[in-house]
C-alpha cells in the first residue's frame, strides 16, 4: 500500500488515492496495468486468468473494501476480516471523537505515521491531522472520502464478512452496515464471538477455502446455500439465520421512569441529573449496584426475564437532555445484563455529542441549561440473555475507555418523558 514498505507515495489512510494504488495491482493482473521490476524491466502477469481475489485483518482486510468499492473488473471475491468500513465509524461516533479500543486518543494522522515507511511523509501526515480535524466529531469531507459505505453500490465482488462481537478496536458496526449496505451482491457474513481477528471455530478457514474455490474456480461447493449469515455466541452456540438483525426478533421502545424500563410512557415528567466523573470512573465499575444511588450515572432496569432472551440488532436512543453548566459533554449509553447471581455484563454501548443533537455535520455550542432532543444508535450486538437477567441501560457522561477525558464536574439532567427511551430487538 502506498507510502509502506518499499512502495513509494504516502499513505492517505483510506482514501481513493490508496484504493487505487491497490486496485492497479487488480489491473495488472488483468492485463490492463504495467508492472517493472527493479531493473525496469517490465514484468507481465502471464500466469493469472484475471479472477482475483482479496481478503486481509484489520487494515489488511479493509483495503479489498475499499479496493472492491472502486467497482474494478476482475475482483470476484474478497473476505473482509475485521475491516473498516467507514473511518469516521472508527474514530467517531455520533458527532463525538472516539477512540478504537485499547487506542484511546488514536487518530488517523497516528496509523498513518504507524504504517508509513521509516522518516517519511512528515509533511503529508501532518497536512492529514489538519484535514481530519481532531477538534470536533463533525462528519466532514474527509471522513465522507473514506466512507465505503456509501460507495457499497459499486462493490461487485462476492463478498464474505467475519468479524469478532467482541472487537471494540475494528467495532462490530462496520460489518453490518456493509453488511446491509451489498444490497444483491452474492454475500455472507460470520459473527464470531471473539475479538479483534479471526477465528478457527466453526470450521471458518473451511468456509474462507469454499468462497474462494466457488468464485474464483467455479467449484460447485454449496457455501452459497442455505441461510448466509451465523453468530456464535458467548457459550459457542451458532445460529444460523437468513438475515441481520435476527429474523426472528422484533424490535421494542423501552421508556425511562422512575429507575424503571416501562413499556408506557410515563404520565408526567420528571427529571434526573447526573454529575459527571470524568477520567476517574470506568464503564465496567459503574454499572455494578444498579440500585444504589451513584453520581456518575443513572441506571433503568427491566423486568426479571422469565425465559432465554435473544438481543439481536442496533440500538436506537432517543434523550431529552440538558448540560447545565458547560457548553460541551460526552454522553455515553450502555446496555447492561445483570444475572440472578449479581454480574453485570455489559452487552453493548454507544456514545454521541449533545453539540450535533440537529446534525452530524455541524456541532454547534450548547447553551447551559437548555433542553436538547438526541437520537442516536448504540454499537450492534447479537447475545443470549439469561433467564432469571434483568436488562438496564445506563446513562452517562465519560467513557474511560473510548471518549475523551475531560475534568470531573460536567452537569447534565435527563427528562424523562415521552421522547426518552430506547428501541431493541428481542426473540419473538
Amino acid at each position: 500500500s502506498l507510502g509502506t514498505g518499499y512502495s513509494t507515495g504516502c499513505p492517505t489512510v483510506g482514501d481513493i488515492s490508496e484504493a487505487l494504488g491497490a486496485k492497479a495491482i487488480i489491473d495488472w493482473l488483468n492485463g490492463r496495468a504495467k508492472a517493472f521490476d527493479k531493473k525496469g524491466k517490465e514484468v507481465k502477469a502471464d500466469w493469472s486468468n484475471g479472477k482475483v481475489g482479496m481478503s486481509g485483518v484489520s487494515y489488511n482486510g479493509t483495503l479489498p473494501v475499499m479496493v472492491a468499492a472502486t467497482g474494478v473488473e476482475g475482483l470476484k471475491a474478497i473476505i473482509p476480516i475485521a475491516a473498516i468500513s467507514s473511518w469516521y465509524n472508527y474514530y467517531r461516533a455520533n458527532g463525538l471523537v472516539v477512540g478504537p479500543g485499547g487506542y484511546i486518543g488514536e487518530d488517523a494522522d497516528e496509523l498513518g505515521y504507524y504504517i508509513v515507511r521509516k522518516r517519511a511523509c512528515k509533511k503529508e501526515l501532518k497536512q492529514l491531522a489538519i484535514d481530519m480535524g481532531r477538534e470536533h466529531g463533525d462528519y466532514s469531507q474527509f471522513w465522507q472520502d473514506r466512507d465505503y459505505i456509501s460507495q457499497a453500490g459499486n462493490i461487485k465482488a462476492a463478498t464474505f464478512i467475519i468479524h469478532g462481537q467482541s472487537d471494540w478496536n475494528v467495532k462490530q458496526k462496520h460489518a453490518t452496515e456493509l453488511w446491509k449496505a451489498l444490497g444483491s451482491t452474492p454475500k455472507r457474513m460470520f459473527l464470531h464471538r471473539g475479538g479483534h481477528g479471526s477465528t478457527f471455530s466453526h470450521k471458518v478457514p473451511r468456509k474462507i477455502q469454499d468462497w474462494y474455490d466457488h468464485f474464483l474456480e467455479g467449484v460447485e461447493n454449496g457455501i452459497t446455500d442455505g441461510p448466509q449469515v451465523e453468530v456464535e455466541l458467548e457459550d459457542r452456540t451458532l445460529i444460523v439465520q437468513n438475515e441481520w438483525p435476527s429474523e426472528n426478533t422484533h424490535e421494542e421502545s423501552f421508556y425511562f421512569s422512575n429507575s424503571k424500563l416501562s413499556s408506557f410512557a410515563p404520565l408526567n415528567k420528571s427529571l434526573v441529573k447526573i454529575t459527571d466523573s470524568g477520567r476517574d470512573n470506568k464503564i465496567t465499575t459503574q454499572i455494578k449496584d444498579p440500585t444504589k444511588k451513584k453520581n456518575g450515572r443513572v441506571i433503568f432496569l427491566g423486568n426479571k426475564l422469565n425465559k432465554d432472551t435473544l438481543f439481536s440488532g442496533t440500538p436506537k436512543v432517543s434523550l431529552n437532555l440538558s448540560i447545565l453548566n458547560r457548553k460541551a459533554a460526552n454522553i455515553t449509553v450502555v446496555i447492561v445484563e445483570y444475572t440472578k447471581n449479581g454480574k453485570a455484563k455489559v452487552i453493548t454501548r454507544g456514545w454521541a455529542d449533545p453539540q450535533n443533537y440537529r446534525d452530524l455535520e455541524i456541532g454547534e455550542k450548547l447553551i447551559p441549561g437548555k433542553t436538547y432532543q438526541m437520537k442516536f444508535d448504540l454499537e450492534p450486538k447479537q447475545y443470549l440473555i439469561s433467564k432469571g437477567s434483568k436488562i438496564g441501560v445506563m446513562l452517562a457522561s465519560t467513557d474511560y475507555n473510548y471518549t475523551l477525558r475531560p475534568k470531573a464536574g460536567t452537569q447534565i439532567q435527563f427528562t424523562l418523558d415521552a421522547n426518552s427511551f430506547v428501541k431493541m430487538r428481542f426473540s419473538n
